[in-house]
């Protein structure tokens, strides 16, 4: 995110995006953060309020710093000036919302989030926030509603909420749906691995393991380091009960990585993956001949 050197008085008016709130809550000097991190950020901001001590977005940024440092108080006091002196400031609410959820005050964060939506239609995030409070209120059908919402109204969605989406339609007992959920992020974003590996979860869970491996080895064929999808594959087949295939697929894994130059295959965390390769190799008894990569 690019940071300029002075922080700005700009309040948007109309589609209330924390994209842009936070454009401008880092809009201060780069060297806050470098060195002093949130207390200098928050001093930052208290000095601008001395300057323009009506400006209520000024409060809402520092409110912002607090709540991203678990300063609960000081956020809701500086919500509640910010509020006081700009009643148009709507999106107040989504940082309450934001702090009774992480305080485990559902139903009084539904009810901040209920008010910013109310105000803020077309504001993705206020549907995600609450989201995950419905998905804290174990209203896994609710949260879904909601999701799609949030990647209805947003121009790019990120790929978590897509998963979101998903998962909170699993938890309803509609994994096909799911899946088509995982499908309409793929269609829209991309093989994005964050979504290529529930919906072969999703496909295993519907019992359809040819369905999961075809996507995962479309998915292998376009990665540059395949040792980790290969092992996948074979702990998707011994599950099965596909012994001889994922002896295959083990040994393929195996293969991939001895392929692999000195500096990347002897890290600590590769080497902990060959070991488990190994185990899961040995777990299956006498093995064909290895293939190559």
């Amino acid at each position: 995110m690019t940071r300029t050197t002075s922080c700005t008085k700009a309040r948007p008016r109309g589609g209330w995006q924390v994209a842009i709130a936070l454009t401008i809550l880092f809009a201060m000097p780069a060297t806050l953060w470098a060195h002093g991190g949130l207390h200098d950020a928050i001093e930052h901001v208290t000095g601008k309020i001395a300057e323009s001590p009506n400006e209520g977005w000024l409060y809402f940024q520092r409110g912002e710093l607090h709540r991203m440092h678990q300063d609960w108080g000081n956020a809701v006091a500086d919500y509640d000036r910010a509020a006081t002196v700009d009643p148009q400031l709507a999106i107040v609410d989504l940082g309450r919302g934001e702090i009774l959820r992480a305080q485990q005050q559902w139903t009084a964060a539904r009810e901040a989030l209920d008010r910013f939506i109310s105000r803020a239609a077309n504001d993705p995030n206020g549907y995600a926030a609450r989201a995950r409070v419905f998905s804290d209120l174990g209203q896994p059908q609710s949260a879904a509603d909601d999701y799609a919402r949030a990647i209805d109204r947003s121009p790019r969605p990120r790929p978590e909420l897509y998963v979101a989406w998903a998962r909170s339609l699993a938890a309803a007992g509609k994994t096909e749906d799911a899946l088509n959920a995982l499908a309409a992020g793929m269609s829209r974003l991309g093989q994005v691995v964050t979504l290529v590996v529930p919906a072969i979860d999703f496909e295993i869970a519907l019992g359809r393991v040819d369905d999961a491996l075809a996507r995962l080895d479309a998915f292998t064929a376009t990665q540059p380091r395949k040792e980790r999808w290969l092992s996948r594959r074979g702990e998707i087949l011994a599950q099965a009960g596909r012994r001889p295939e994922a002896q295959h697929a083990y040994h393929a894994a195996r293969a991939a990585l001895r392929a692999l130059p000195d500096g990347r295959r002897l890290t600590g965390q590769m080497q902990k993956f060959s070991d488990d390769l190994e185990k899961a190799i040995k777990r299956l008894g006498e093995s064909p001949r290895p293939t190559k990569p």
